[in-house]
């Protein structure tokens, strides 16, 4: 389910339901902040939660396993600048 499903459904409830949604959502983000969750703790709460349907195995490579594409010619960052002017 989408962000903007997840809010039509919610928008369907009452105001009451409304609140309770909001302060379950706002101590989640609290929790979430406060214990300085790993990205994969909070990838373990969301698929708990079923916000999302899986978490790919690779998903969280580590920075040090990448490896940048070597291509030849000037950089990319350089022919964006000269197509800009």
């Amino acid at each position: 389910m989408t962000p903007q499903e997840i809010v039509k459904q919610v928008q369907k409830l009452s105001v009451r339901q409304q609140r309770e949604v909001l302060q379950a959502l706002a101590e989640s983000l609290d929790a979430a902040t406060n214990n300085q969750l790993s990205e994969a703790e909070i990838a373990e709460q969301l698929f708990a939660q079923g916000v999302i349907r899986e978490i790919p195995a690779d998903w969280n490579a580590s920075a040090a396993d990448f490896e940048p594409l070597v291509i030849k010619g000037k950089p990319l960052s350089e022919t964006i600048l000269e197509d800009r002017e």
